[in-house]
């Protein structure tokens, strides 16, 4: 029989190379074993959880704490992820930095808004013209939703990302004084100077959905969280890369 081999892992199982039936006639089988150092180290659960935003179903990965004692409602980590076109997965490279959190007391959301990938083209596509708006509401239902089942406390939040995920962190601290603190990593703050100093310009033309049409200064104007910043109250960490290519920091 042969088999397919693959480098596998789930949020509590580090990367290990396993090995499935081509024919399905028997299950994975796990055939190395190189981060047994990782097996005594207790790692946060992962659970997928669904909420309505717009009438579109919107997926995200909660993970709770680990720390003794932590009790509900859990104060909140948003973490949104980069792109936009990407996503969270369940996988255990994703649940390091949700982890280092979950250790301290605090749970994590890892929404997939819409505009992220694995969910089908028109899903990806909603985001074209609509960075801002659209996963900020959809991040703020799934909020809602928890709160209202009494697994966070929504006077105890913070936001972190990085890339797009920190352009989506500058946007909701621009539209929102809910979180107590925000971690924006090589964030877009500026869509107008990205577009003339990234090394993917063609990337903007096609988030603006037509690209014959060139690049629309006003419109991007307005999807700029920097056009947004007056509003800001929320104390902010920013971090960028001085020599950054893909996002620079002007």
């Amino acid at each position: 029989v042969g088999l397919v081999f693959y480098v596998g892992s789930a949020t509590r199982e580090p990367e290990e190379l396993c090995a499935v039936p081509v024919d399905g006639s028997g299950g994975t089988s796990r055939l190395t074993n190189v981060n047994r150092a990782m097996d005594p180290v207790k790692l946060a659960r992962a659970e997928v959880v669904t909420w309505k935003s717009d009438g579109l179903e919107i997926e995200g990965i909660l993970y709770l704490p680990t720390k003794p004692g932590a009790r509900k409602p859990y104060p909140l980590v948003l973490m949104p992820h980069g792109g936009p076109y990407g996503a969270s997965l369940t996988n255990y490279n994703g649940a390091v930095a949700p982890n280092i959190f979950c250790a301290a007391g605090y749970a994590c959301l890892l929404p997939n808004f819409r505009g992220s990938t694995g969910y089908g083209r028109e899903f990806t596509r909603k985001i074209v013209r609509n960075w801002g708006d659209g996963p900020y509401r959809d991040i703020m239902a799934g909020i809602d939703s928890l709160i209202r089942r009494g697994i966070i406390d929504g006077k105890r939040m913070a936001v972190f990302g990085g890339s797009y995920g920190g352009y989506v962190t500058t946007w909701v601290i621009g539209h929102t004084r809910r979180f107590r603190c925000a971690v924006a990593v090589a964030a877009v703050v500026d869509n107008l100077s990205m577009w003339g100093t990234t090394d993917i310009p063609d990337f903007q033309l096609y988030s603006s959905g037509d690209v014959a049409a060139g690049f629309e200064d006003e419109f991007w104007r307005d999807q700029s969280p920097l056009h947004h910043a007056g509003k800001v109250r929320t104390p902010t960490l920013v971090i960028t890369g001085e020599v950054d290519l893909r996002v620079p920091p002007g």
